[in-house]
Order: structure tokens, then sequence, then C-alpha cells
């Protein structure tokens, strides 16, 4: 009887001489490098902070949230600190939208305005955005101006 829990004896047998070694060796570089699968953590897109909210978790309490989703005027949100996300009613933000894509990924609408062909891109994607919150917040900060751009 082993002193181990799990059987933890040999699957397959060594190569009795250094010969074998190299053979296998050799086996082992004609095959090539694994495929490996790239496990890092997806970065979703962030539209802005919330932190009015109080994490739903009881252990966390956080009131650091991101907003990652927008959808029929609520925001799923996600709280800096454990993670826990939930939908709730949007209302006003603290922290300004970020383009989450595209030319001017995280700059703020104002910091792209002030780039070359900026305006004209904001004007563009306030209408042609694929993301109702990308059009929505290029459109108020648009209207903002009153029609004086």
């Amino acid at each position: 009887m082993s002193d181990y829990l799990f059987d933890v004896s040999p699957t397959q047998d060594e190569p009795a001489t250094k010969r074998g070694r190299r053979r296998e060796a050799a086996t082992a570089i004609e095959q090539g490098p694994e495929k490996r699968v790239d496990l890092s953590p997806l970065v979703a897109a962030v539209y802005g902070r919330a932190d009015e909210f109080v994490c739903l978790d009881q252990r966390c309490q956080g009131t650091a949230h991101d907003i990652t989703h927008i959808s029929g005027g609520r925001w799923r949100i996600e709280c800096a600190f454990c993670g826990m996300g939930q939908w709730v009613k949007a209302g006003k933000t603290e922290g300004a939208f970020r383009f989450p894509e595209g030319l001017f990924e995280g700059l703020t609408i104002d910091e792209a305005s002030q780039q070359k062909n900026g305006l004209d891109y904001i004007k563009f994607v306030s209408k042609k955005d694929p993301s109702e919150a990308v059009r929505a917040a290029c459109q108020s900060w648009l209207d903002s101006f009153g029609g004086r751009l």
C-alpha cells in the first residue's frame, strides 16, 4: 500500500540510454511548439462611471462602478472592487464618456473634438455608430452646442 493518495507511478518507461533521450528531444523539437490559447481576461467596453450606487455584495459594499452596457434607459454596472454586476436605471455619470473603440479609443468626446478631424468623426459617429450608447453620447454632446458646430 502506498503512502500517497493518488498513484504516482511513472506512466511511461524511462529510456534506458542517453541516445534514446536525445531521440525523444529531437522528435519533440520536430513536432513544433504547442498551440497556446490566450487566456488573458477580456476587457469590456466602459462607457463611464457610476459611483452613486452601492454594490449588491454584502461583503463588499463598494461604491465605485463602471458602466459596461447601456440598453433601454438602463445601465449594467460592475463593481470596481469585486466585479459584481447589476442593472440599474440610467442616471447622470460622474466620469466623462470615453470612446470604447475606434479612431479615438479611450478619449473623451472633448478630447476627440480637439484632434485633427475629430469634430467630423463625432458627427459621423453620432449618426452611424452601431452602439446606441456611443451614438447617444455623441449626439448629446453635439446638442449641447445648440447647432453652433
